[in-house]
C-alpha cells in the first residue's frame, strides 16, 4: 500500500471540503478525471487536498506537479484559491487569519535559519497582505489572528459556527487560559460574551492606570505635565516670589493689624477683670 503524501503547513489555509461537496467532487474525478494538478512543495501538498483525497476515493492516480517557488507557499495558496472558490467573508477572514500565522511562522524560519525572503514575496505587515488577498479588512484578520494564535480549538470552532462572535473570541483568546476558554464555550453565548466584557473592562482600567502611572513619572521627571502646565507653574511661582519680595499688600497688613490689636483688647480684659488694671492704669501695688 503506497504511503499517503504529507499536507505542507500552508496547505491548511482553508478548510478540506466534506459531505455533499466532496461526494461531487470524487464522481467528478471518476467521470471525467482529475483537471487541475496537485501542488507539490518539499514533498508535501501545498495545494490541491481536496483533489488528492478526492483521487484516492476514486481510486484514480493523483497527477502532481512541483510549486514553482515564486513568492511564499502562503501567499501562493492565497491566490491560487482566491479565484477558486466562493468563500463567505467570514470565511475569507478565517483564511487570511491563517495565511497571516504561516506567514509570520515562514519569516521566523527565515530568520532563524538566516535566509531573505524568496523573490517574488510581498513586502509588508502580514495581516495587510492576507487581508488585502481576501478583499477584508485588516482589524478584523487581526481580531481573527488572536482566536488562531491563543484560542483553544473548541474557541475556534464556535467563532466559525457564530456561536461566539470574532471580536468577543480574540479577547477571551488572549486572556484566558484554554480550559477557561473550553468551559465557556460549554457554558454558551451569553457566558461568552459577559466573560469578554469584563475582560475589556478590566484591560481599559488597567490601560488607563498606565497611562496615569506614565504621566506621574513624567511629571516628576519633567518637573511637569505639557509645556502649557510647566509655563503656568513657574508664572505661579514667580508671581509668589514677587510678593515675598514686595511685602505684604495693604489687605494683608489690615488683617495682621486687626489680629494684633484684638489679642491686646483681649490681654487688657483679662488684666481688668484680675485687678492689673484699673482704668486704663497698671496697679504697681500687685
Amino acid at each position: 500500500m503506497t504511503a499517503r503524501i504529507p499536507f505542507h503547513r500552508a496547505s491548511a489555509i482553508f478548510d478540506l471540503i466534506e459531505g455533499a461537496e466532496f461526494d461531487s467532487l470524487v464522481k467528478s474525478i471518476r467521470e471525467k478525471g482529475q483537471k487541475l494538478p496537485i501542488i507539490l512543495c518539499d514533498g508535501a501538498i501545498l495545494d490541491g487536498r481536496n483533489r488528492y483525497n478526492a483521487c484516492l476515493a476514486a481510486k484514480v492516480k493523483p497527477r502532481f506537479e512541483e510549486w514553482d517557488g515564486d513568492g511564499s507557499p502562503a501567499e501562493f495558496v492565497l491566490e491560487v484559491n482566491k479565484e477558486r472558490r466562493h468563500l463567505t467573508k467570514d470565511q475569507k477572514i478565517a483564511a487570511a487569519a491563517r495565511a497571516t500565522v504561516e506567514m509570520e511562522a515562514e519569516a521566523k524560519d527565515r530568520m532563524e535559519a538566516g535566509t531573505l525572503a524568496p523573490f517574488g514575496a510581498r513586502v509588508g505587515k502580514s495581516a495587510e497582505i492576507a487581508a488585502k488577498a481576501e478583499g477584508v479588512s485588516t482589524r478584523e484578520v487581526e481580531r481573527r489572528v488572536a482566536v488562531e494564535k491563543h484560542g483553544s480549538e473548541s474557541l475556534k470552532r464556535a467563532v466559525d459556527a457564530k456561536e461566539v462572535s470574532r471580536d468577543d473570541g480574540a479577547t477571551i483568546a488572549t486572556a484566558l487560559s484554554k480550559s477557561e476558554q473550553n468551559a465557556l464555550v460549554r457554558a454558551g453565548k451569553v457566558a461568552a460574551k459577559e466573560a469578554a466584557a469584563k475582560e475589556k473592562a478590566r484591560a481599559k482600567a488597567a490601560k488607563a492606570e498606565e497611562r496615569e502611572r506614565k504621566g506621574k513619572a513624567k511629571r516628576t521627571a519633567g518637573g511637569g505635565g505639557s509645556k502649557t502646565d510647566q509655563a503656568r507653574a513657574r508664572r505661579e511661582a514667580q508671581a509668589a516670589e514677587a510678593e515675598e519680595d514686595a511685602g505684604p499688600t495693604a489687605a494683608q497688613s489690615q488683617r495682621h493689624w486687626k489680629a494684633i490689636t484684638g489679642a491686646v483688647s483681649n490681654l487688657f480684659k483679662r488684666l481688668e477683670s484680675s485687678g492689673v488694671v484699673n482704668d486704663g492704669k497698671v496697679d504697681t501695688e500687685l
